[in-house]
């Protein structure tokens, strides 16, 4: 805010002889502002893309050639909803195989079990028919779990972000389907500069900002998770924030790849001084402003040492050295010394 001083007054030395506006044209013209106090917050800022907090790559555990694919990009899936469908000709043919050694084994237990409940049948011969129909039997199990894998469902309920197969596509075990997120819990993750560090704690309350819908449509987020250590070659920390909500005050729905800006609240005063970045002037390592005296007229400015702390959004914080209601030189200041006689301009 620039004050805009009431007319010009022009003084002149005793006994001199020029014109007052002589004498004001001597002084260096200023802008100045009135200090004030207002509520000052700190905040970490980046930039990044939401993601959802869980997604995850479901993966064929049985080789094979797809049959089906149940789902497309945006379908909503229920927990253990059918997703893809694998089928290999070469576990059915051993299932019969299995199912056909179960049944000889069997038959061969059923044959020698009156002799062995006789006493004619050593205990030992007992024993080894009965192992090789439970190991026919384990066989069997294996196999139809193993068949029971080529219908992969859904690990979890969420929403389909990628088909990654197509029927007719041979895979192996470990291949990539389908692709899942839960669009019901978005988090942005950003990279934060490590002096960023002591001011951060897990909690801490955050909005997101999605400038492509508004640069005043933001979604409230809170701090869930700090990395435990640096990132020696960037020199910053992953910062993750979840949002509260997954769509707009209007409605609009959030959904993972869009660009936002993360700002996270480190500290909140409310009566701070606060004043624009550019009246503090640096000389021989000290910051200093300059201030004009109460009056009208020419004055002779002051030069004060002040010591900042938090500063952001072309304004800084004063600490001390400044008291609300003095008149700060916001133009003009690079030309002053302490003592130059100043005049007060308008704007026009």
């Amino acid at each position: 805010m620039t004050l805009l001083v009431a007319p010009l007054v022009a003084c002149t030395g005793s006994g001199s002889e020029a014109s007052p506006d002589a004498a004001a044209d001597q002084a260096t013209p200023v802008e100045v502002l009135v200090v004030e106090r207002r509520e000052v917050v700190e905040t970490v800022r980046g930039e990044t893309t939401l993601r959802s907090a869980t997604e995850l790559r479901v993966l064929a555990e049985l080789p094979g050639t797809v049959d089906e694919v149940h789902v497309w990009p945006g379908d909503a899936v229920a927990r253990g909803a059918d997703l893809v469908t694998i089928a290999n000709p070469d576990v059915r043919l051993q299932i019969t195989d299995a199912r056909r050694s179960v049944e000889l084994q069997q038959r061969e237990l059923d044959a020698v079990q009156p002799l062995f409940e006789q006493g004619y049948l050593a205990r030992q011969q007992w024993d080894e028919a009965t192992f090789r129909l439970q190991s026919a039997r384990t066989a069997l199990s294996r196999l139809q779990t193993q068949l029971t894998q080529g219908r992969v469902r859904a690990p979890m309920a969420g929403r389909v972000a990628a088909r990654l197969v197509e029927p007719g596509q041979v895979v192996s075990v470990g291949a990539a389907l389908v692709e899942l997120h839960d669009p019901a819990h978005l988090v942005a993750e950003l990279r934060a500069p490590e002096r960023e560090l002591r001011r951060l704690r897990v909690g801490q309350a955050a909005r997101v900002v999605f400038p492509a819908l508004g640069d005043d449509v933001d979604v409230p987020a809170q701090l869930e998770r700090l990395e435990p250590a640096v990132d020696a070659t960037s020199g910053t920390i992953g910062v993750r924030v979840r949002l509260e909500r997954d769509t707009t005050a209007d409605g609009t729905p959030l959904v993972p790849g869009m660009y936002c800006r993360v700002e996270v609240e480190t500290a909140r005063r409310a009566d701070a001084v606060v004043i624009p970045r550019a009246a503090v002037v640096q000389e021989s390592g000290q910051s200093a402003v300059f201030i004009v005296p109460p009056g009208a007229g020419e004055r002779p400015v002051e030069r004060r040492v002040v010591t900042t702390g938090w500063e952001g959004g072309g304004v800084v914080e004063v600490v001390d050295g400044l008291e609300a209601g003095e008149l700060l030189v916001t133009v003009g200041q690079s030309r002053l010394r302490a003592g130059t006689p100043v005049r007060v301009v308008e704007l026009p």
